[in-house]
C-alpha cells in the first residue's frame, strides 16, 4: 500500500459532519462513521471524537479521559473502528489533566506527541474482523484472568487510520470494555513489547535487517506471541535465549502485509513458554524500501508484543531508549 502525496486540511479533535476546505474547494468529508452494538452489561464504552482524515494520508489520533469507576479487572476489549480503519489501542498514561485535559484529543501520528503522554498499552492483541460496516478488534482473556484498571487511571485512547481514498473521510471509533471485579481475578495479565523506533531504513534497499535484544529480570508466562512489521515487510523473527541456548519462537520467513493488520500469533499452554531472569528475546526484522527516501517509525515498525502472567503492570522493553 503506497499513500498518496496529497495534503488537504487536517481538523483535530472533534470535528462536524461540516468537514474542511480541500483543494477542491469546501467539501464536506466523506461520511464514513459506523453504529455501535450495546456495550457489555458489566462494562463500559469509550468513544472517540469524530475525526477527519484527509485523502491520501495515515493518521494518528488520541483522546484521552479519566476512569472513574471501581477498581476492576480487564476480561475483553471489543474496538469498533470505521472502514480505513488500522488500529485502535488502550493506553495508560501519567500525563496529568493540567496538560492533557479530560476529553482532548489530538494528532499523534508523530513519535514526539506519543513520547509526551507517557503511554504503555493497557491490552495488546486480539483477532481483527472486517465487514461493510467497518472493523473490529476482539479481545478476550481466558476465564479468571484479566488486566487490572484503577480507578483514577487516565486512558488515551488511539485511533489509526489508513485513508487510500481520494477525498476526506470523517470517521469515529469506540473500546467497549468488559470487567470482572478484582474478587473474581485469579490470574492478572499485561502486555509485554519489545520494539524500536530510533531505525531507518535506506531508500532503494533490499532485504534491510534490524536485530535487537531485550533483557528480563523477572519470571513470566506468555499467553501468545505476534510481530509487527508494514507493508515493506520481508521477514520477521523472535527468538528467546537462556544460558547460552537459542531457539526460534516465532517466524514469518515471508511476512505478508495482510499481516499488518491481522497479525498470526503463536498460542501458548500454561508453562509452554516461559521467560526467566537473566533471559534475553532477540527480535529481527527485515524490509525492503523501494521508496526513493528512507523508512522511519512509524511508518514502519518492528514489534514483538504479547500478553504476560503473572503481571500488574506492562512490560516494555524499547531498545536503543
Amino acid at each position: 500500500m503506497r499513500l498518496l502525496s496529497l495534503a488537504p486540511c487536517l481538523l483535530l479533535g472533534l470535528v462536524s459532519s461540516t468537514g474542511c476546505p480541500t483543494d477542491a474547494g469546501d467539501i464536506a468529508p466523506l461520511d464514513m462513521r459506523r453504529d455501535f452494538p450495546a456495550p457489555p452489561a458489566q462494562g463500559f464504552a469509550l468513544r472517540t471524537p469524530e475525526y477527519v482524515i484527509p485523502a491520501g494520508t495515515e493518521r494518528q489520533f488520541c483522546w484521552i479521559t479519566t476512569y472513574q469507576g471501581p477498581d476492576v479487572g480487564i476480561t475483553a476489549v471489543y474496538n469498533y473502528q470505521s472502514v480505513l480503519g488500522h488500529h485502535v489501542t488502550l493506553f495508560g498514561t501519567s500525563a496529568l489533566e493540567r496538560d492533557f485535559p479530560d476529553d482532548s484529543s489530538w494528532d499523534c501520528t508523530d513519535t514526539e506527541a506519543l513520547d509526551m503522554a507517557s503511554m504503555e498499552p493497557v491490552i495488546i492483541g486480539g483477532i481483527v474482523s472486517a465487514s461493510e460496516d467497518g472493523v473490529l478488534n476482539t479481545f478476550e482473556l481466558p476465564e479468571g484472568m484479566a488486566a487490572p484498571l484503577e480507578t483514577g487511571q487516565r486512558v488515551i485512547v488511539q485511533s489509526h487510520y489508513v485513508n487510500i481514498r481520494a477525498e476526506d473521510v470523517l470517521v469515529q471509533d469506540e473500546a467497549q470494555v468488559a470487567t470482572t471485579s478484582e474478587a473474581e481475578v485469579t490470574t492478572w495479565a499485561a502486555p509485554l513489547v519489545a520494539t524500536v523506533t530510533d531505525f531507518t531504513i535506506p531508500a532503494n534497499t533490499e532485504e534491510y535487517a534490524l536485530e535487537f535484544d531485550c533483557d528480563y529480570d523477572d519470571t513470566y508466562e506468555l499467553l501468545y506471541m505476534g510481530g509487527h512489521l508494514h507493508e515493506w515487510g520481508r521477514s520477521f523473527s523472535a527468538s528467546h535465549t537462556r544460558n547460552g541456548e537459542t531457539n526460534t519462537v516465532y517466524d514469518i520467513p515471508e511476512w505478508d502485509p495482510v499481516l499488518r493488520d491481522a497479525p498470526d500469533y503463536v498460542n501458548f499452554a500454561p508453562g509452554e513458554f516461559v521467560i526467566e531472569p537473566g533471559d534475553r528475546l532477540t527480535t529481527r526484522c527485515v524490509w525492503s524500501n523501494d521508496e526513493d527516501h528512507t523508512l522511519e517509525f512509524p511508518a514502519e515498525m518492528c514489534v514483538t508484543f504479547g500478553m504476560a502472567y503473572p503481571s500488574r503492570v506492562p512490560i516494555i522493553c524499547s531498545a536503543g531508549s
